[in-house]
């Protein structure tokens, strides 16, 4: 209840303060469960993702945030997972692997980090194992102008007008893993992104 109301409270305000659009909703199965994995421009990223995404998600978080009142509250809001020393170790990877196996979706950023030039950077095989441990397809989704709306070193927004693009499930065999495979996946997720975010 309380995620969904957060998520109404993100909506109405991007929407009037950032006039938020959203494209490629129709390329989900209300059903199923997803991995999203989405580029990392902002601060902003995750109540916009939070607003664009209709089903709730799990998001990877710096172990020590729950620590924390303000950022520990944030955390629990949108269903937190702690990731330790905010890498994604063997230990981590396990406990979200364990939760996306209970059924829930992930919002997973595989650049590992805000980009500070606002270009797509490397992406790291997380998402990707993930997927092959769990079988559940990943969905590249793009987000444009969230560094504009709030920049890095930045407290308030901006009115820039932001837009996101789910794009369709990345579909594979999943049963056929190794690492080889795993790198392969991660590029392909990295591409369909960077077609999302190239077509404007």
């Amino acid at each position: 209840m309380t995620y969904w109301l957060l998520r109404y409270m993100m909506i109405a305000f991007l929407s009037f303060y950032n006039r938020l659009s959203i494209e490629g909703s129709e390329n989900l199965d209300k059903k199923k469960q997803y991995i999203f994995a989405a580029n990392h421009l902002s601060f902003l990223d995750l109540p916009i993702l939070i607003a664009a995404i209709k089903k709730p998600i799990i998001v990877p978080f710096k172990s020590n945030f729950f620590n924390r009142f303000i950022e520990g509250s944030l955390s629990h809001l949108v269903n937190g997972v702690p990731v330790k020393n905010g890498t994604m170790c063997k230990e981590s990877l396990q406990v979200i692997i364990k939760n996306v196996k209970e059924g829930k979706s992930l919002l997973i950023a595989p650049e590992g980090r805000i980009s500070r030039n606002g270009k797509l950077q490397e992406f790291r095989d997380g998402s990707s194992f993930i997927a092959f441990k769990t079988g559940i397809p990943v969905v590249p989704v793009a987000i444009i102008n969230a560094d504009k709306a709030l920049p890095l070193k930045k407290i308030l927004p901006r009115p820039y007008k932001i837009k996101v693009k789910i794009g369709k499930p990345i579909i594979t065999d999943f049963s056929d893993v190794n690492k080889e495979r795993v790198k392969e996946y991660t590029e392909l997720i990295r591409k369909e992104i960077l077609i999302l975010l190239n077509r404007g």
